[in-house]
């Protein structure tokens, strides 16, 4: 565990997950007029690698004070990008939820 907090790699890691996870974000922007791709997995794929961000920021927490400019922003991109995503999953499982019900239509 030592060596892979101590591993400048894993400290710049969340900052391309997270952008990463807001390129899914525009590309659902993207896909709503032009392509062809689900937009639930484009949206869960941001959501998978936003919180594995977050848990890569968590593990190298302990170099915090060495790269302090590398976990914030690695911080700073995960998070954001992980309640955008979160907020877009739980509209498409509430949309679900009033189809399965049929509610939406009255």
């Amino acid at each position: 565990m030592k060596k892979i907090a101590d591993n400048k790699f894993f400290v710049a890691l969340p900052i391309s997950l997270g952008i990463l996870a807001w390129i899914t974000f525009i590309l659902y922007c993207y896909r709503i007029n032009h392509a062809s791709y689900g937009s639930i997995q484009i949206i869960s794929a941001g959501l998978l690698l936003s919180f594995a961000g977050i848990i890569i920021s968590i593990i190298t927490r302990e170099n915090k004070n060495i790269y302090s400019t590398l976990w914030k922003a690695g911080l700073i991109t995960c998070i954001p990008s992980f309640v955008v995503c979160f907020f877009m999953v739980s509209i498409f499982v509430l949309f679900a939820i009033s189809l399965s019900y049929g509610e939406w239509i009255d």
